[in-house]
């Protein structure tokens, strides 16, 4: 597992990234869409579990799957914007976040 600011991250076997936690306070955030280089395409599983500063997150275009419980608890988190990209959003990605998904 690998560090970039707030996120830990692996790099998965065709060349992308996976980001598998945040340890930030932010309460707005955008994902970025590259990290060391390599394309950030999907959100690992309880990558953002219990973030309950967050409020607003941006997911970026190059991202195309959301895993099990990505967001979950993320009790303040109201606004998400998920792009077209997205192809696979896992069980529960959401669960008990007030965002209208």
């Amino acid at each position: 597992m690998k560090k970039y600011k707030d996120f830990k991250y692996d790099i998965l076997d065709n060349g992308t990234v996976e980001i598998t936690a945040y340890n930030g306070t932010a309460t707005e955030l955008e994902i970025p869409d590259k990290i060391g280089g390599y394309t950030v395409t999907t959100i690992g599983y309880s990558a953002f579990f219990n973030c309950g500063k967050l409020e607003s997150i941006t997911i970026p275009e190059s991202v195309t799957n959301i895993g099990d419980y990505a967001f979950a608890d993320c009790t303040n988190l109201e606004n998400v914007s998920i792009p077209d990209s997205v192809t696979s959003i896992g069980v529960l990605a959401f669960h008990r976040c007030p965002a209208k998904i």
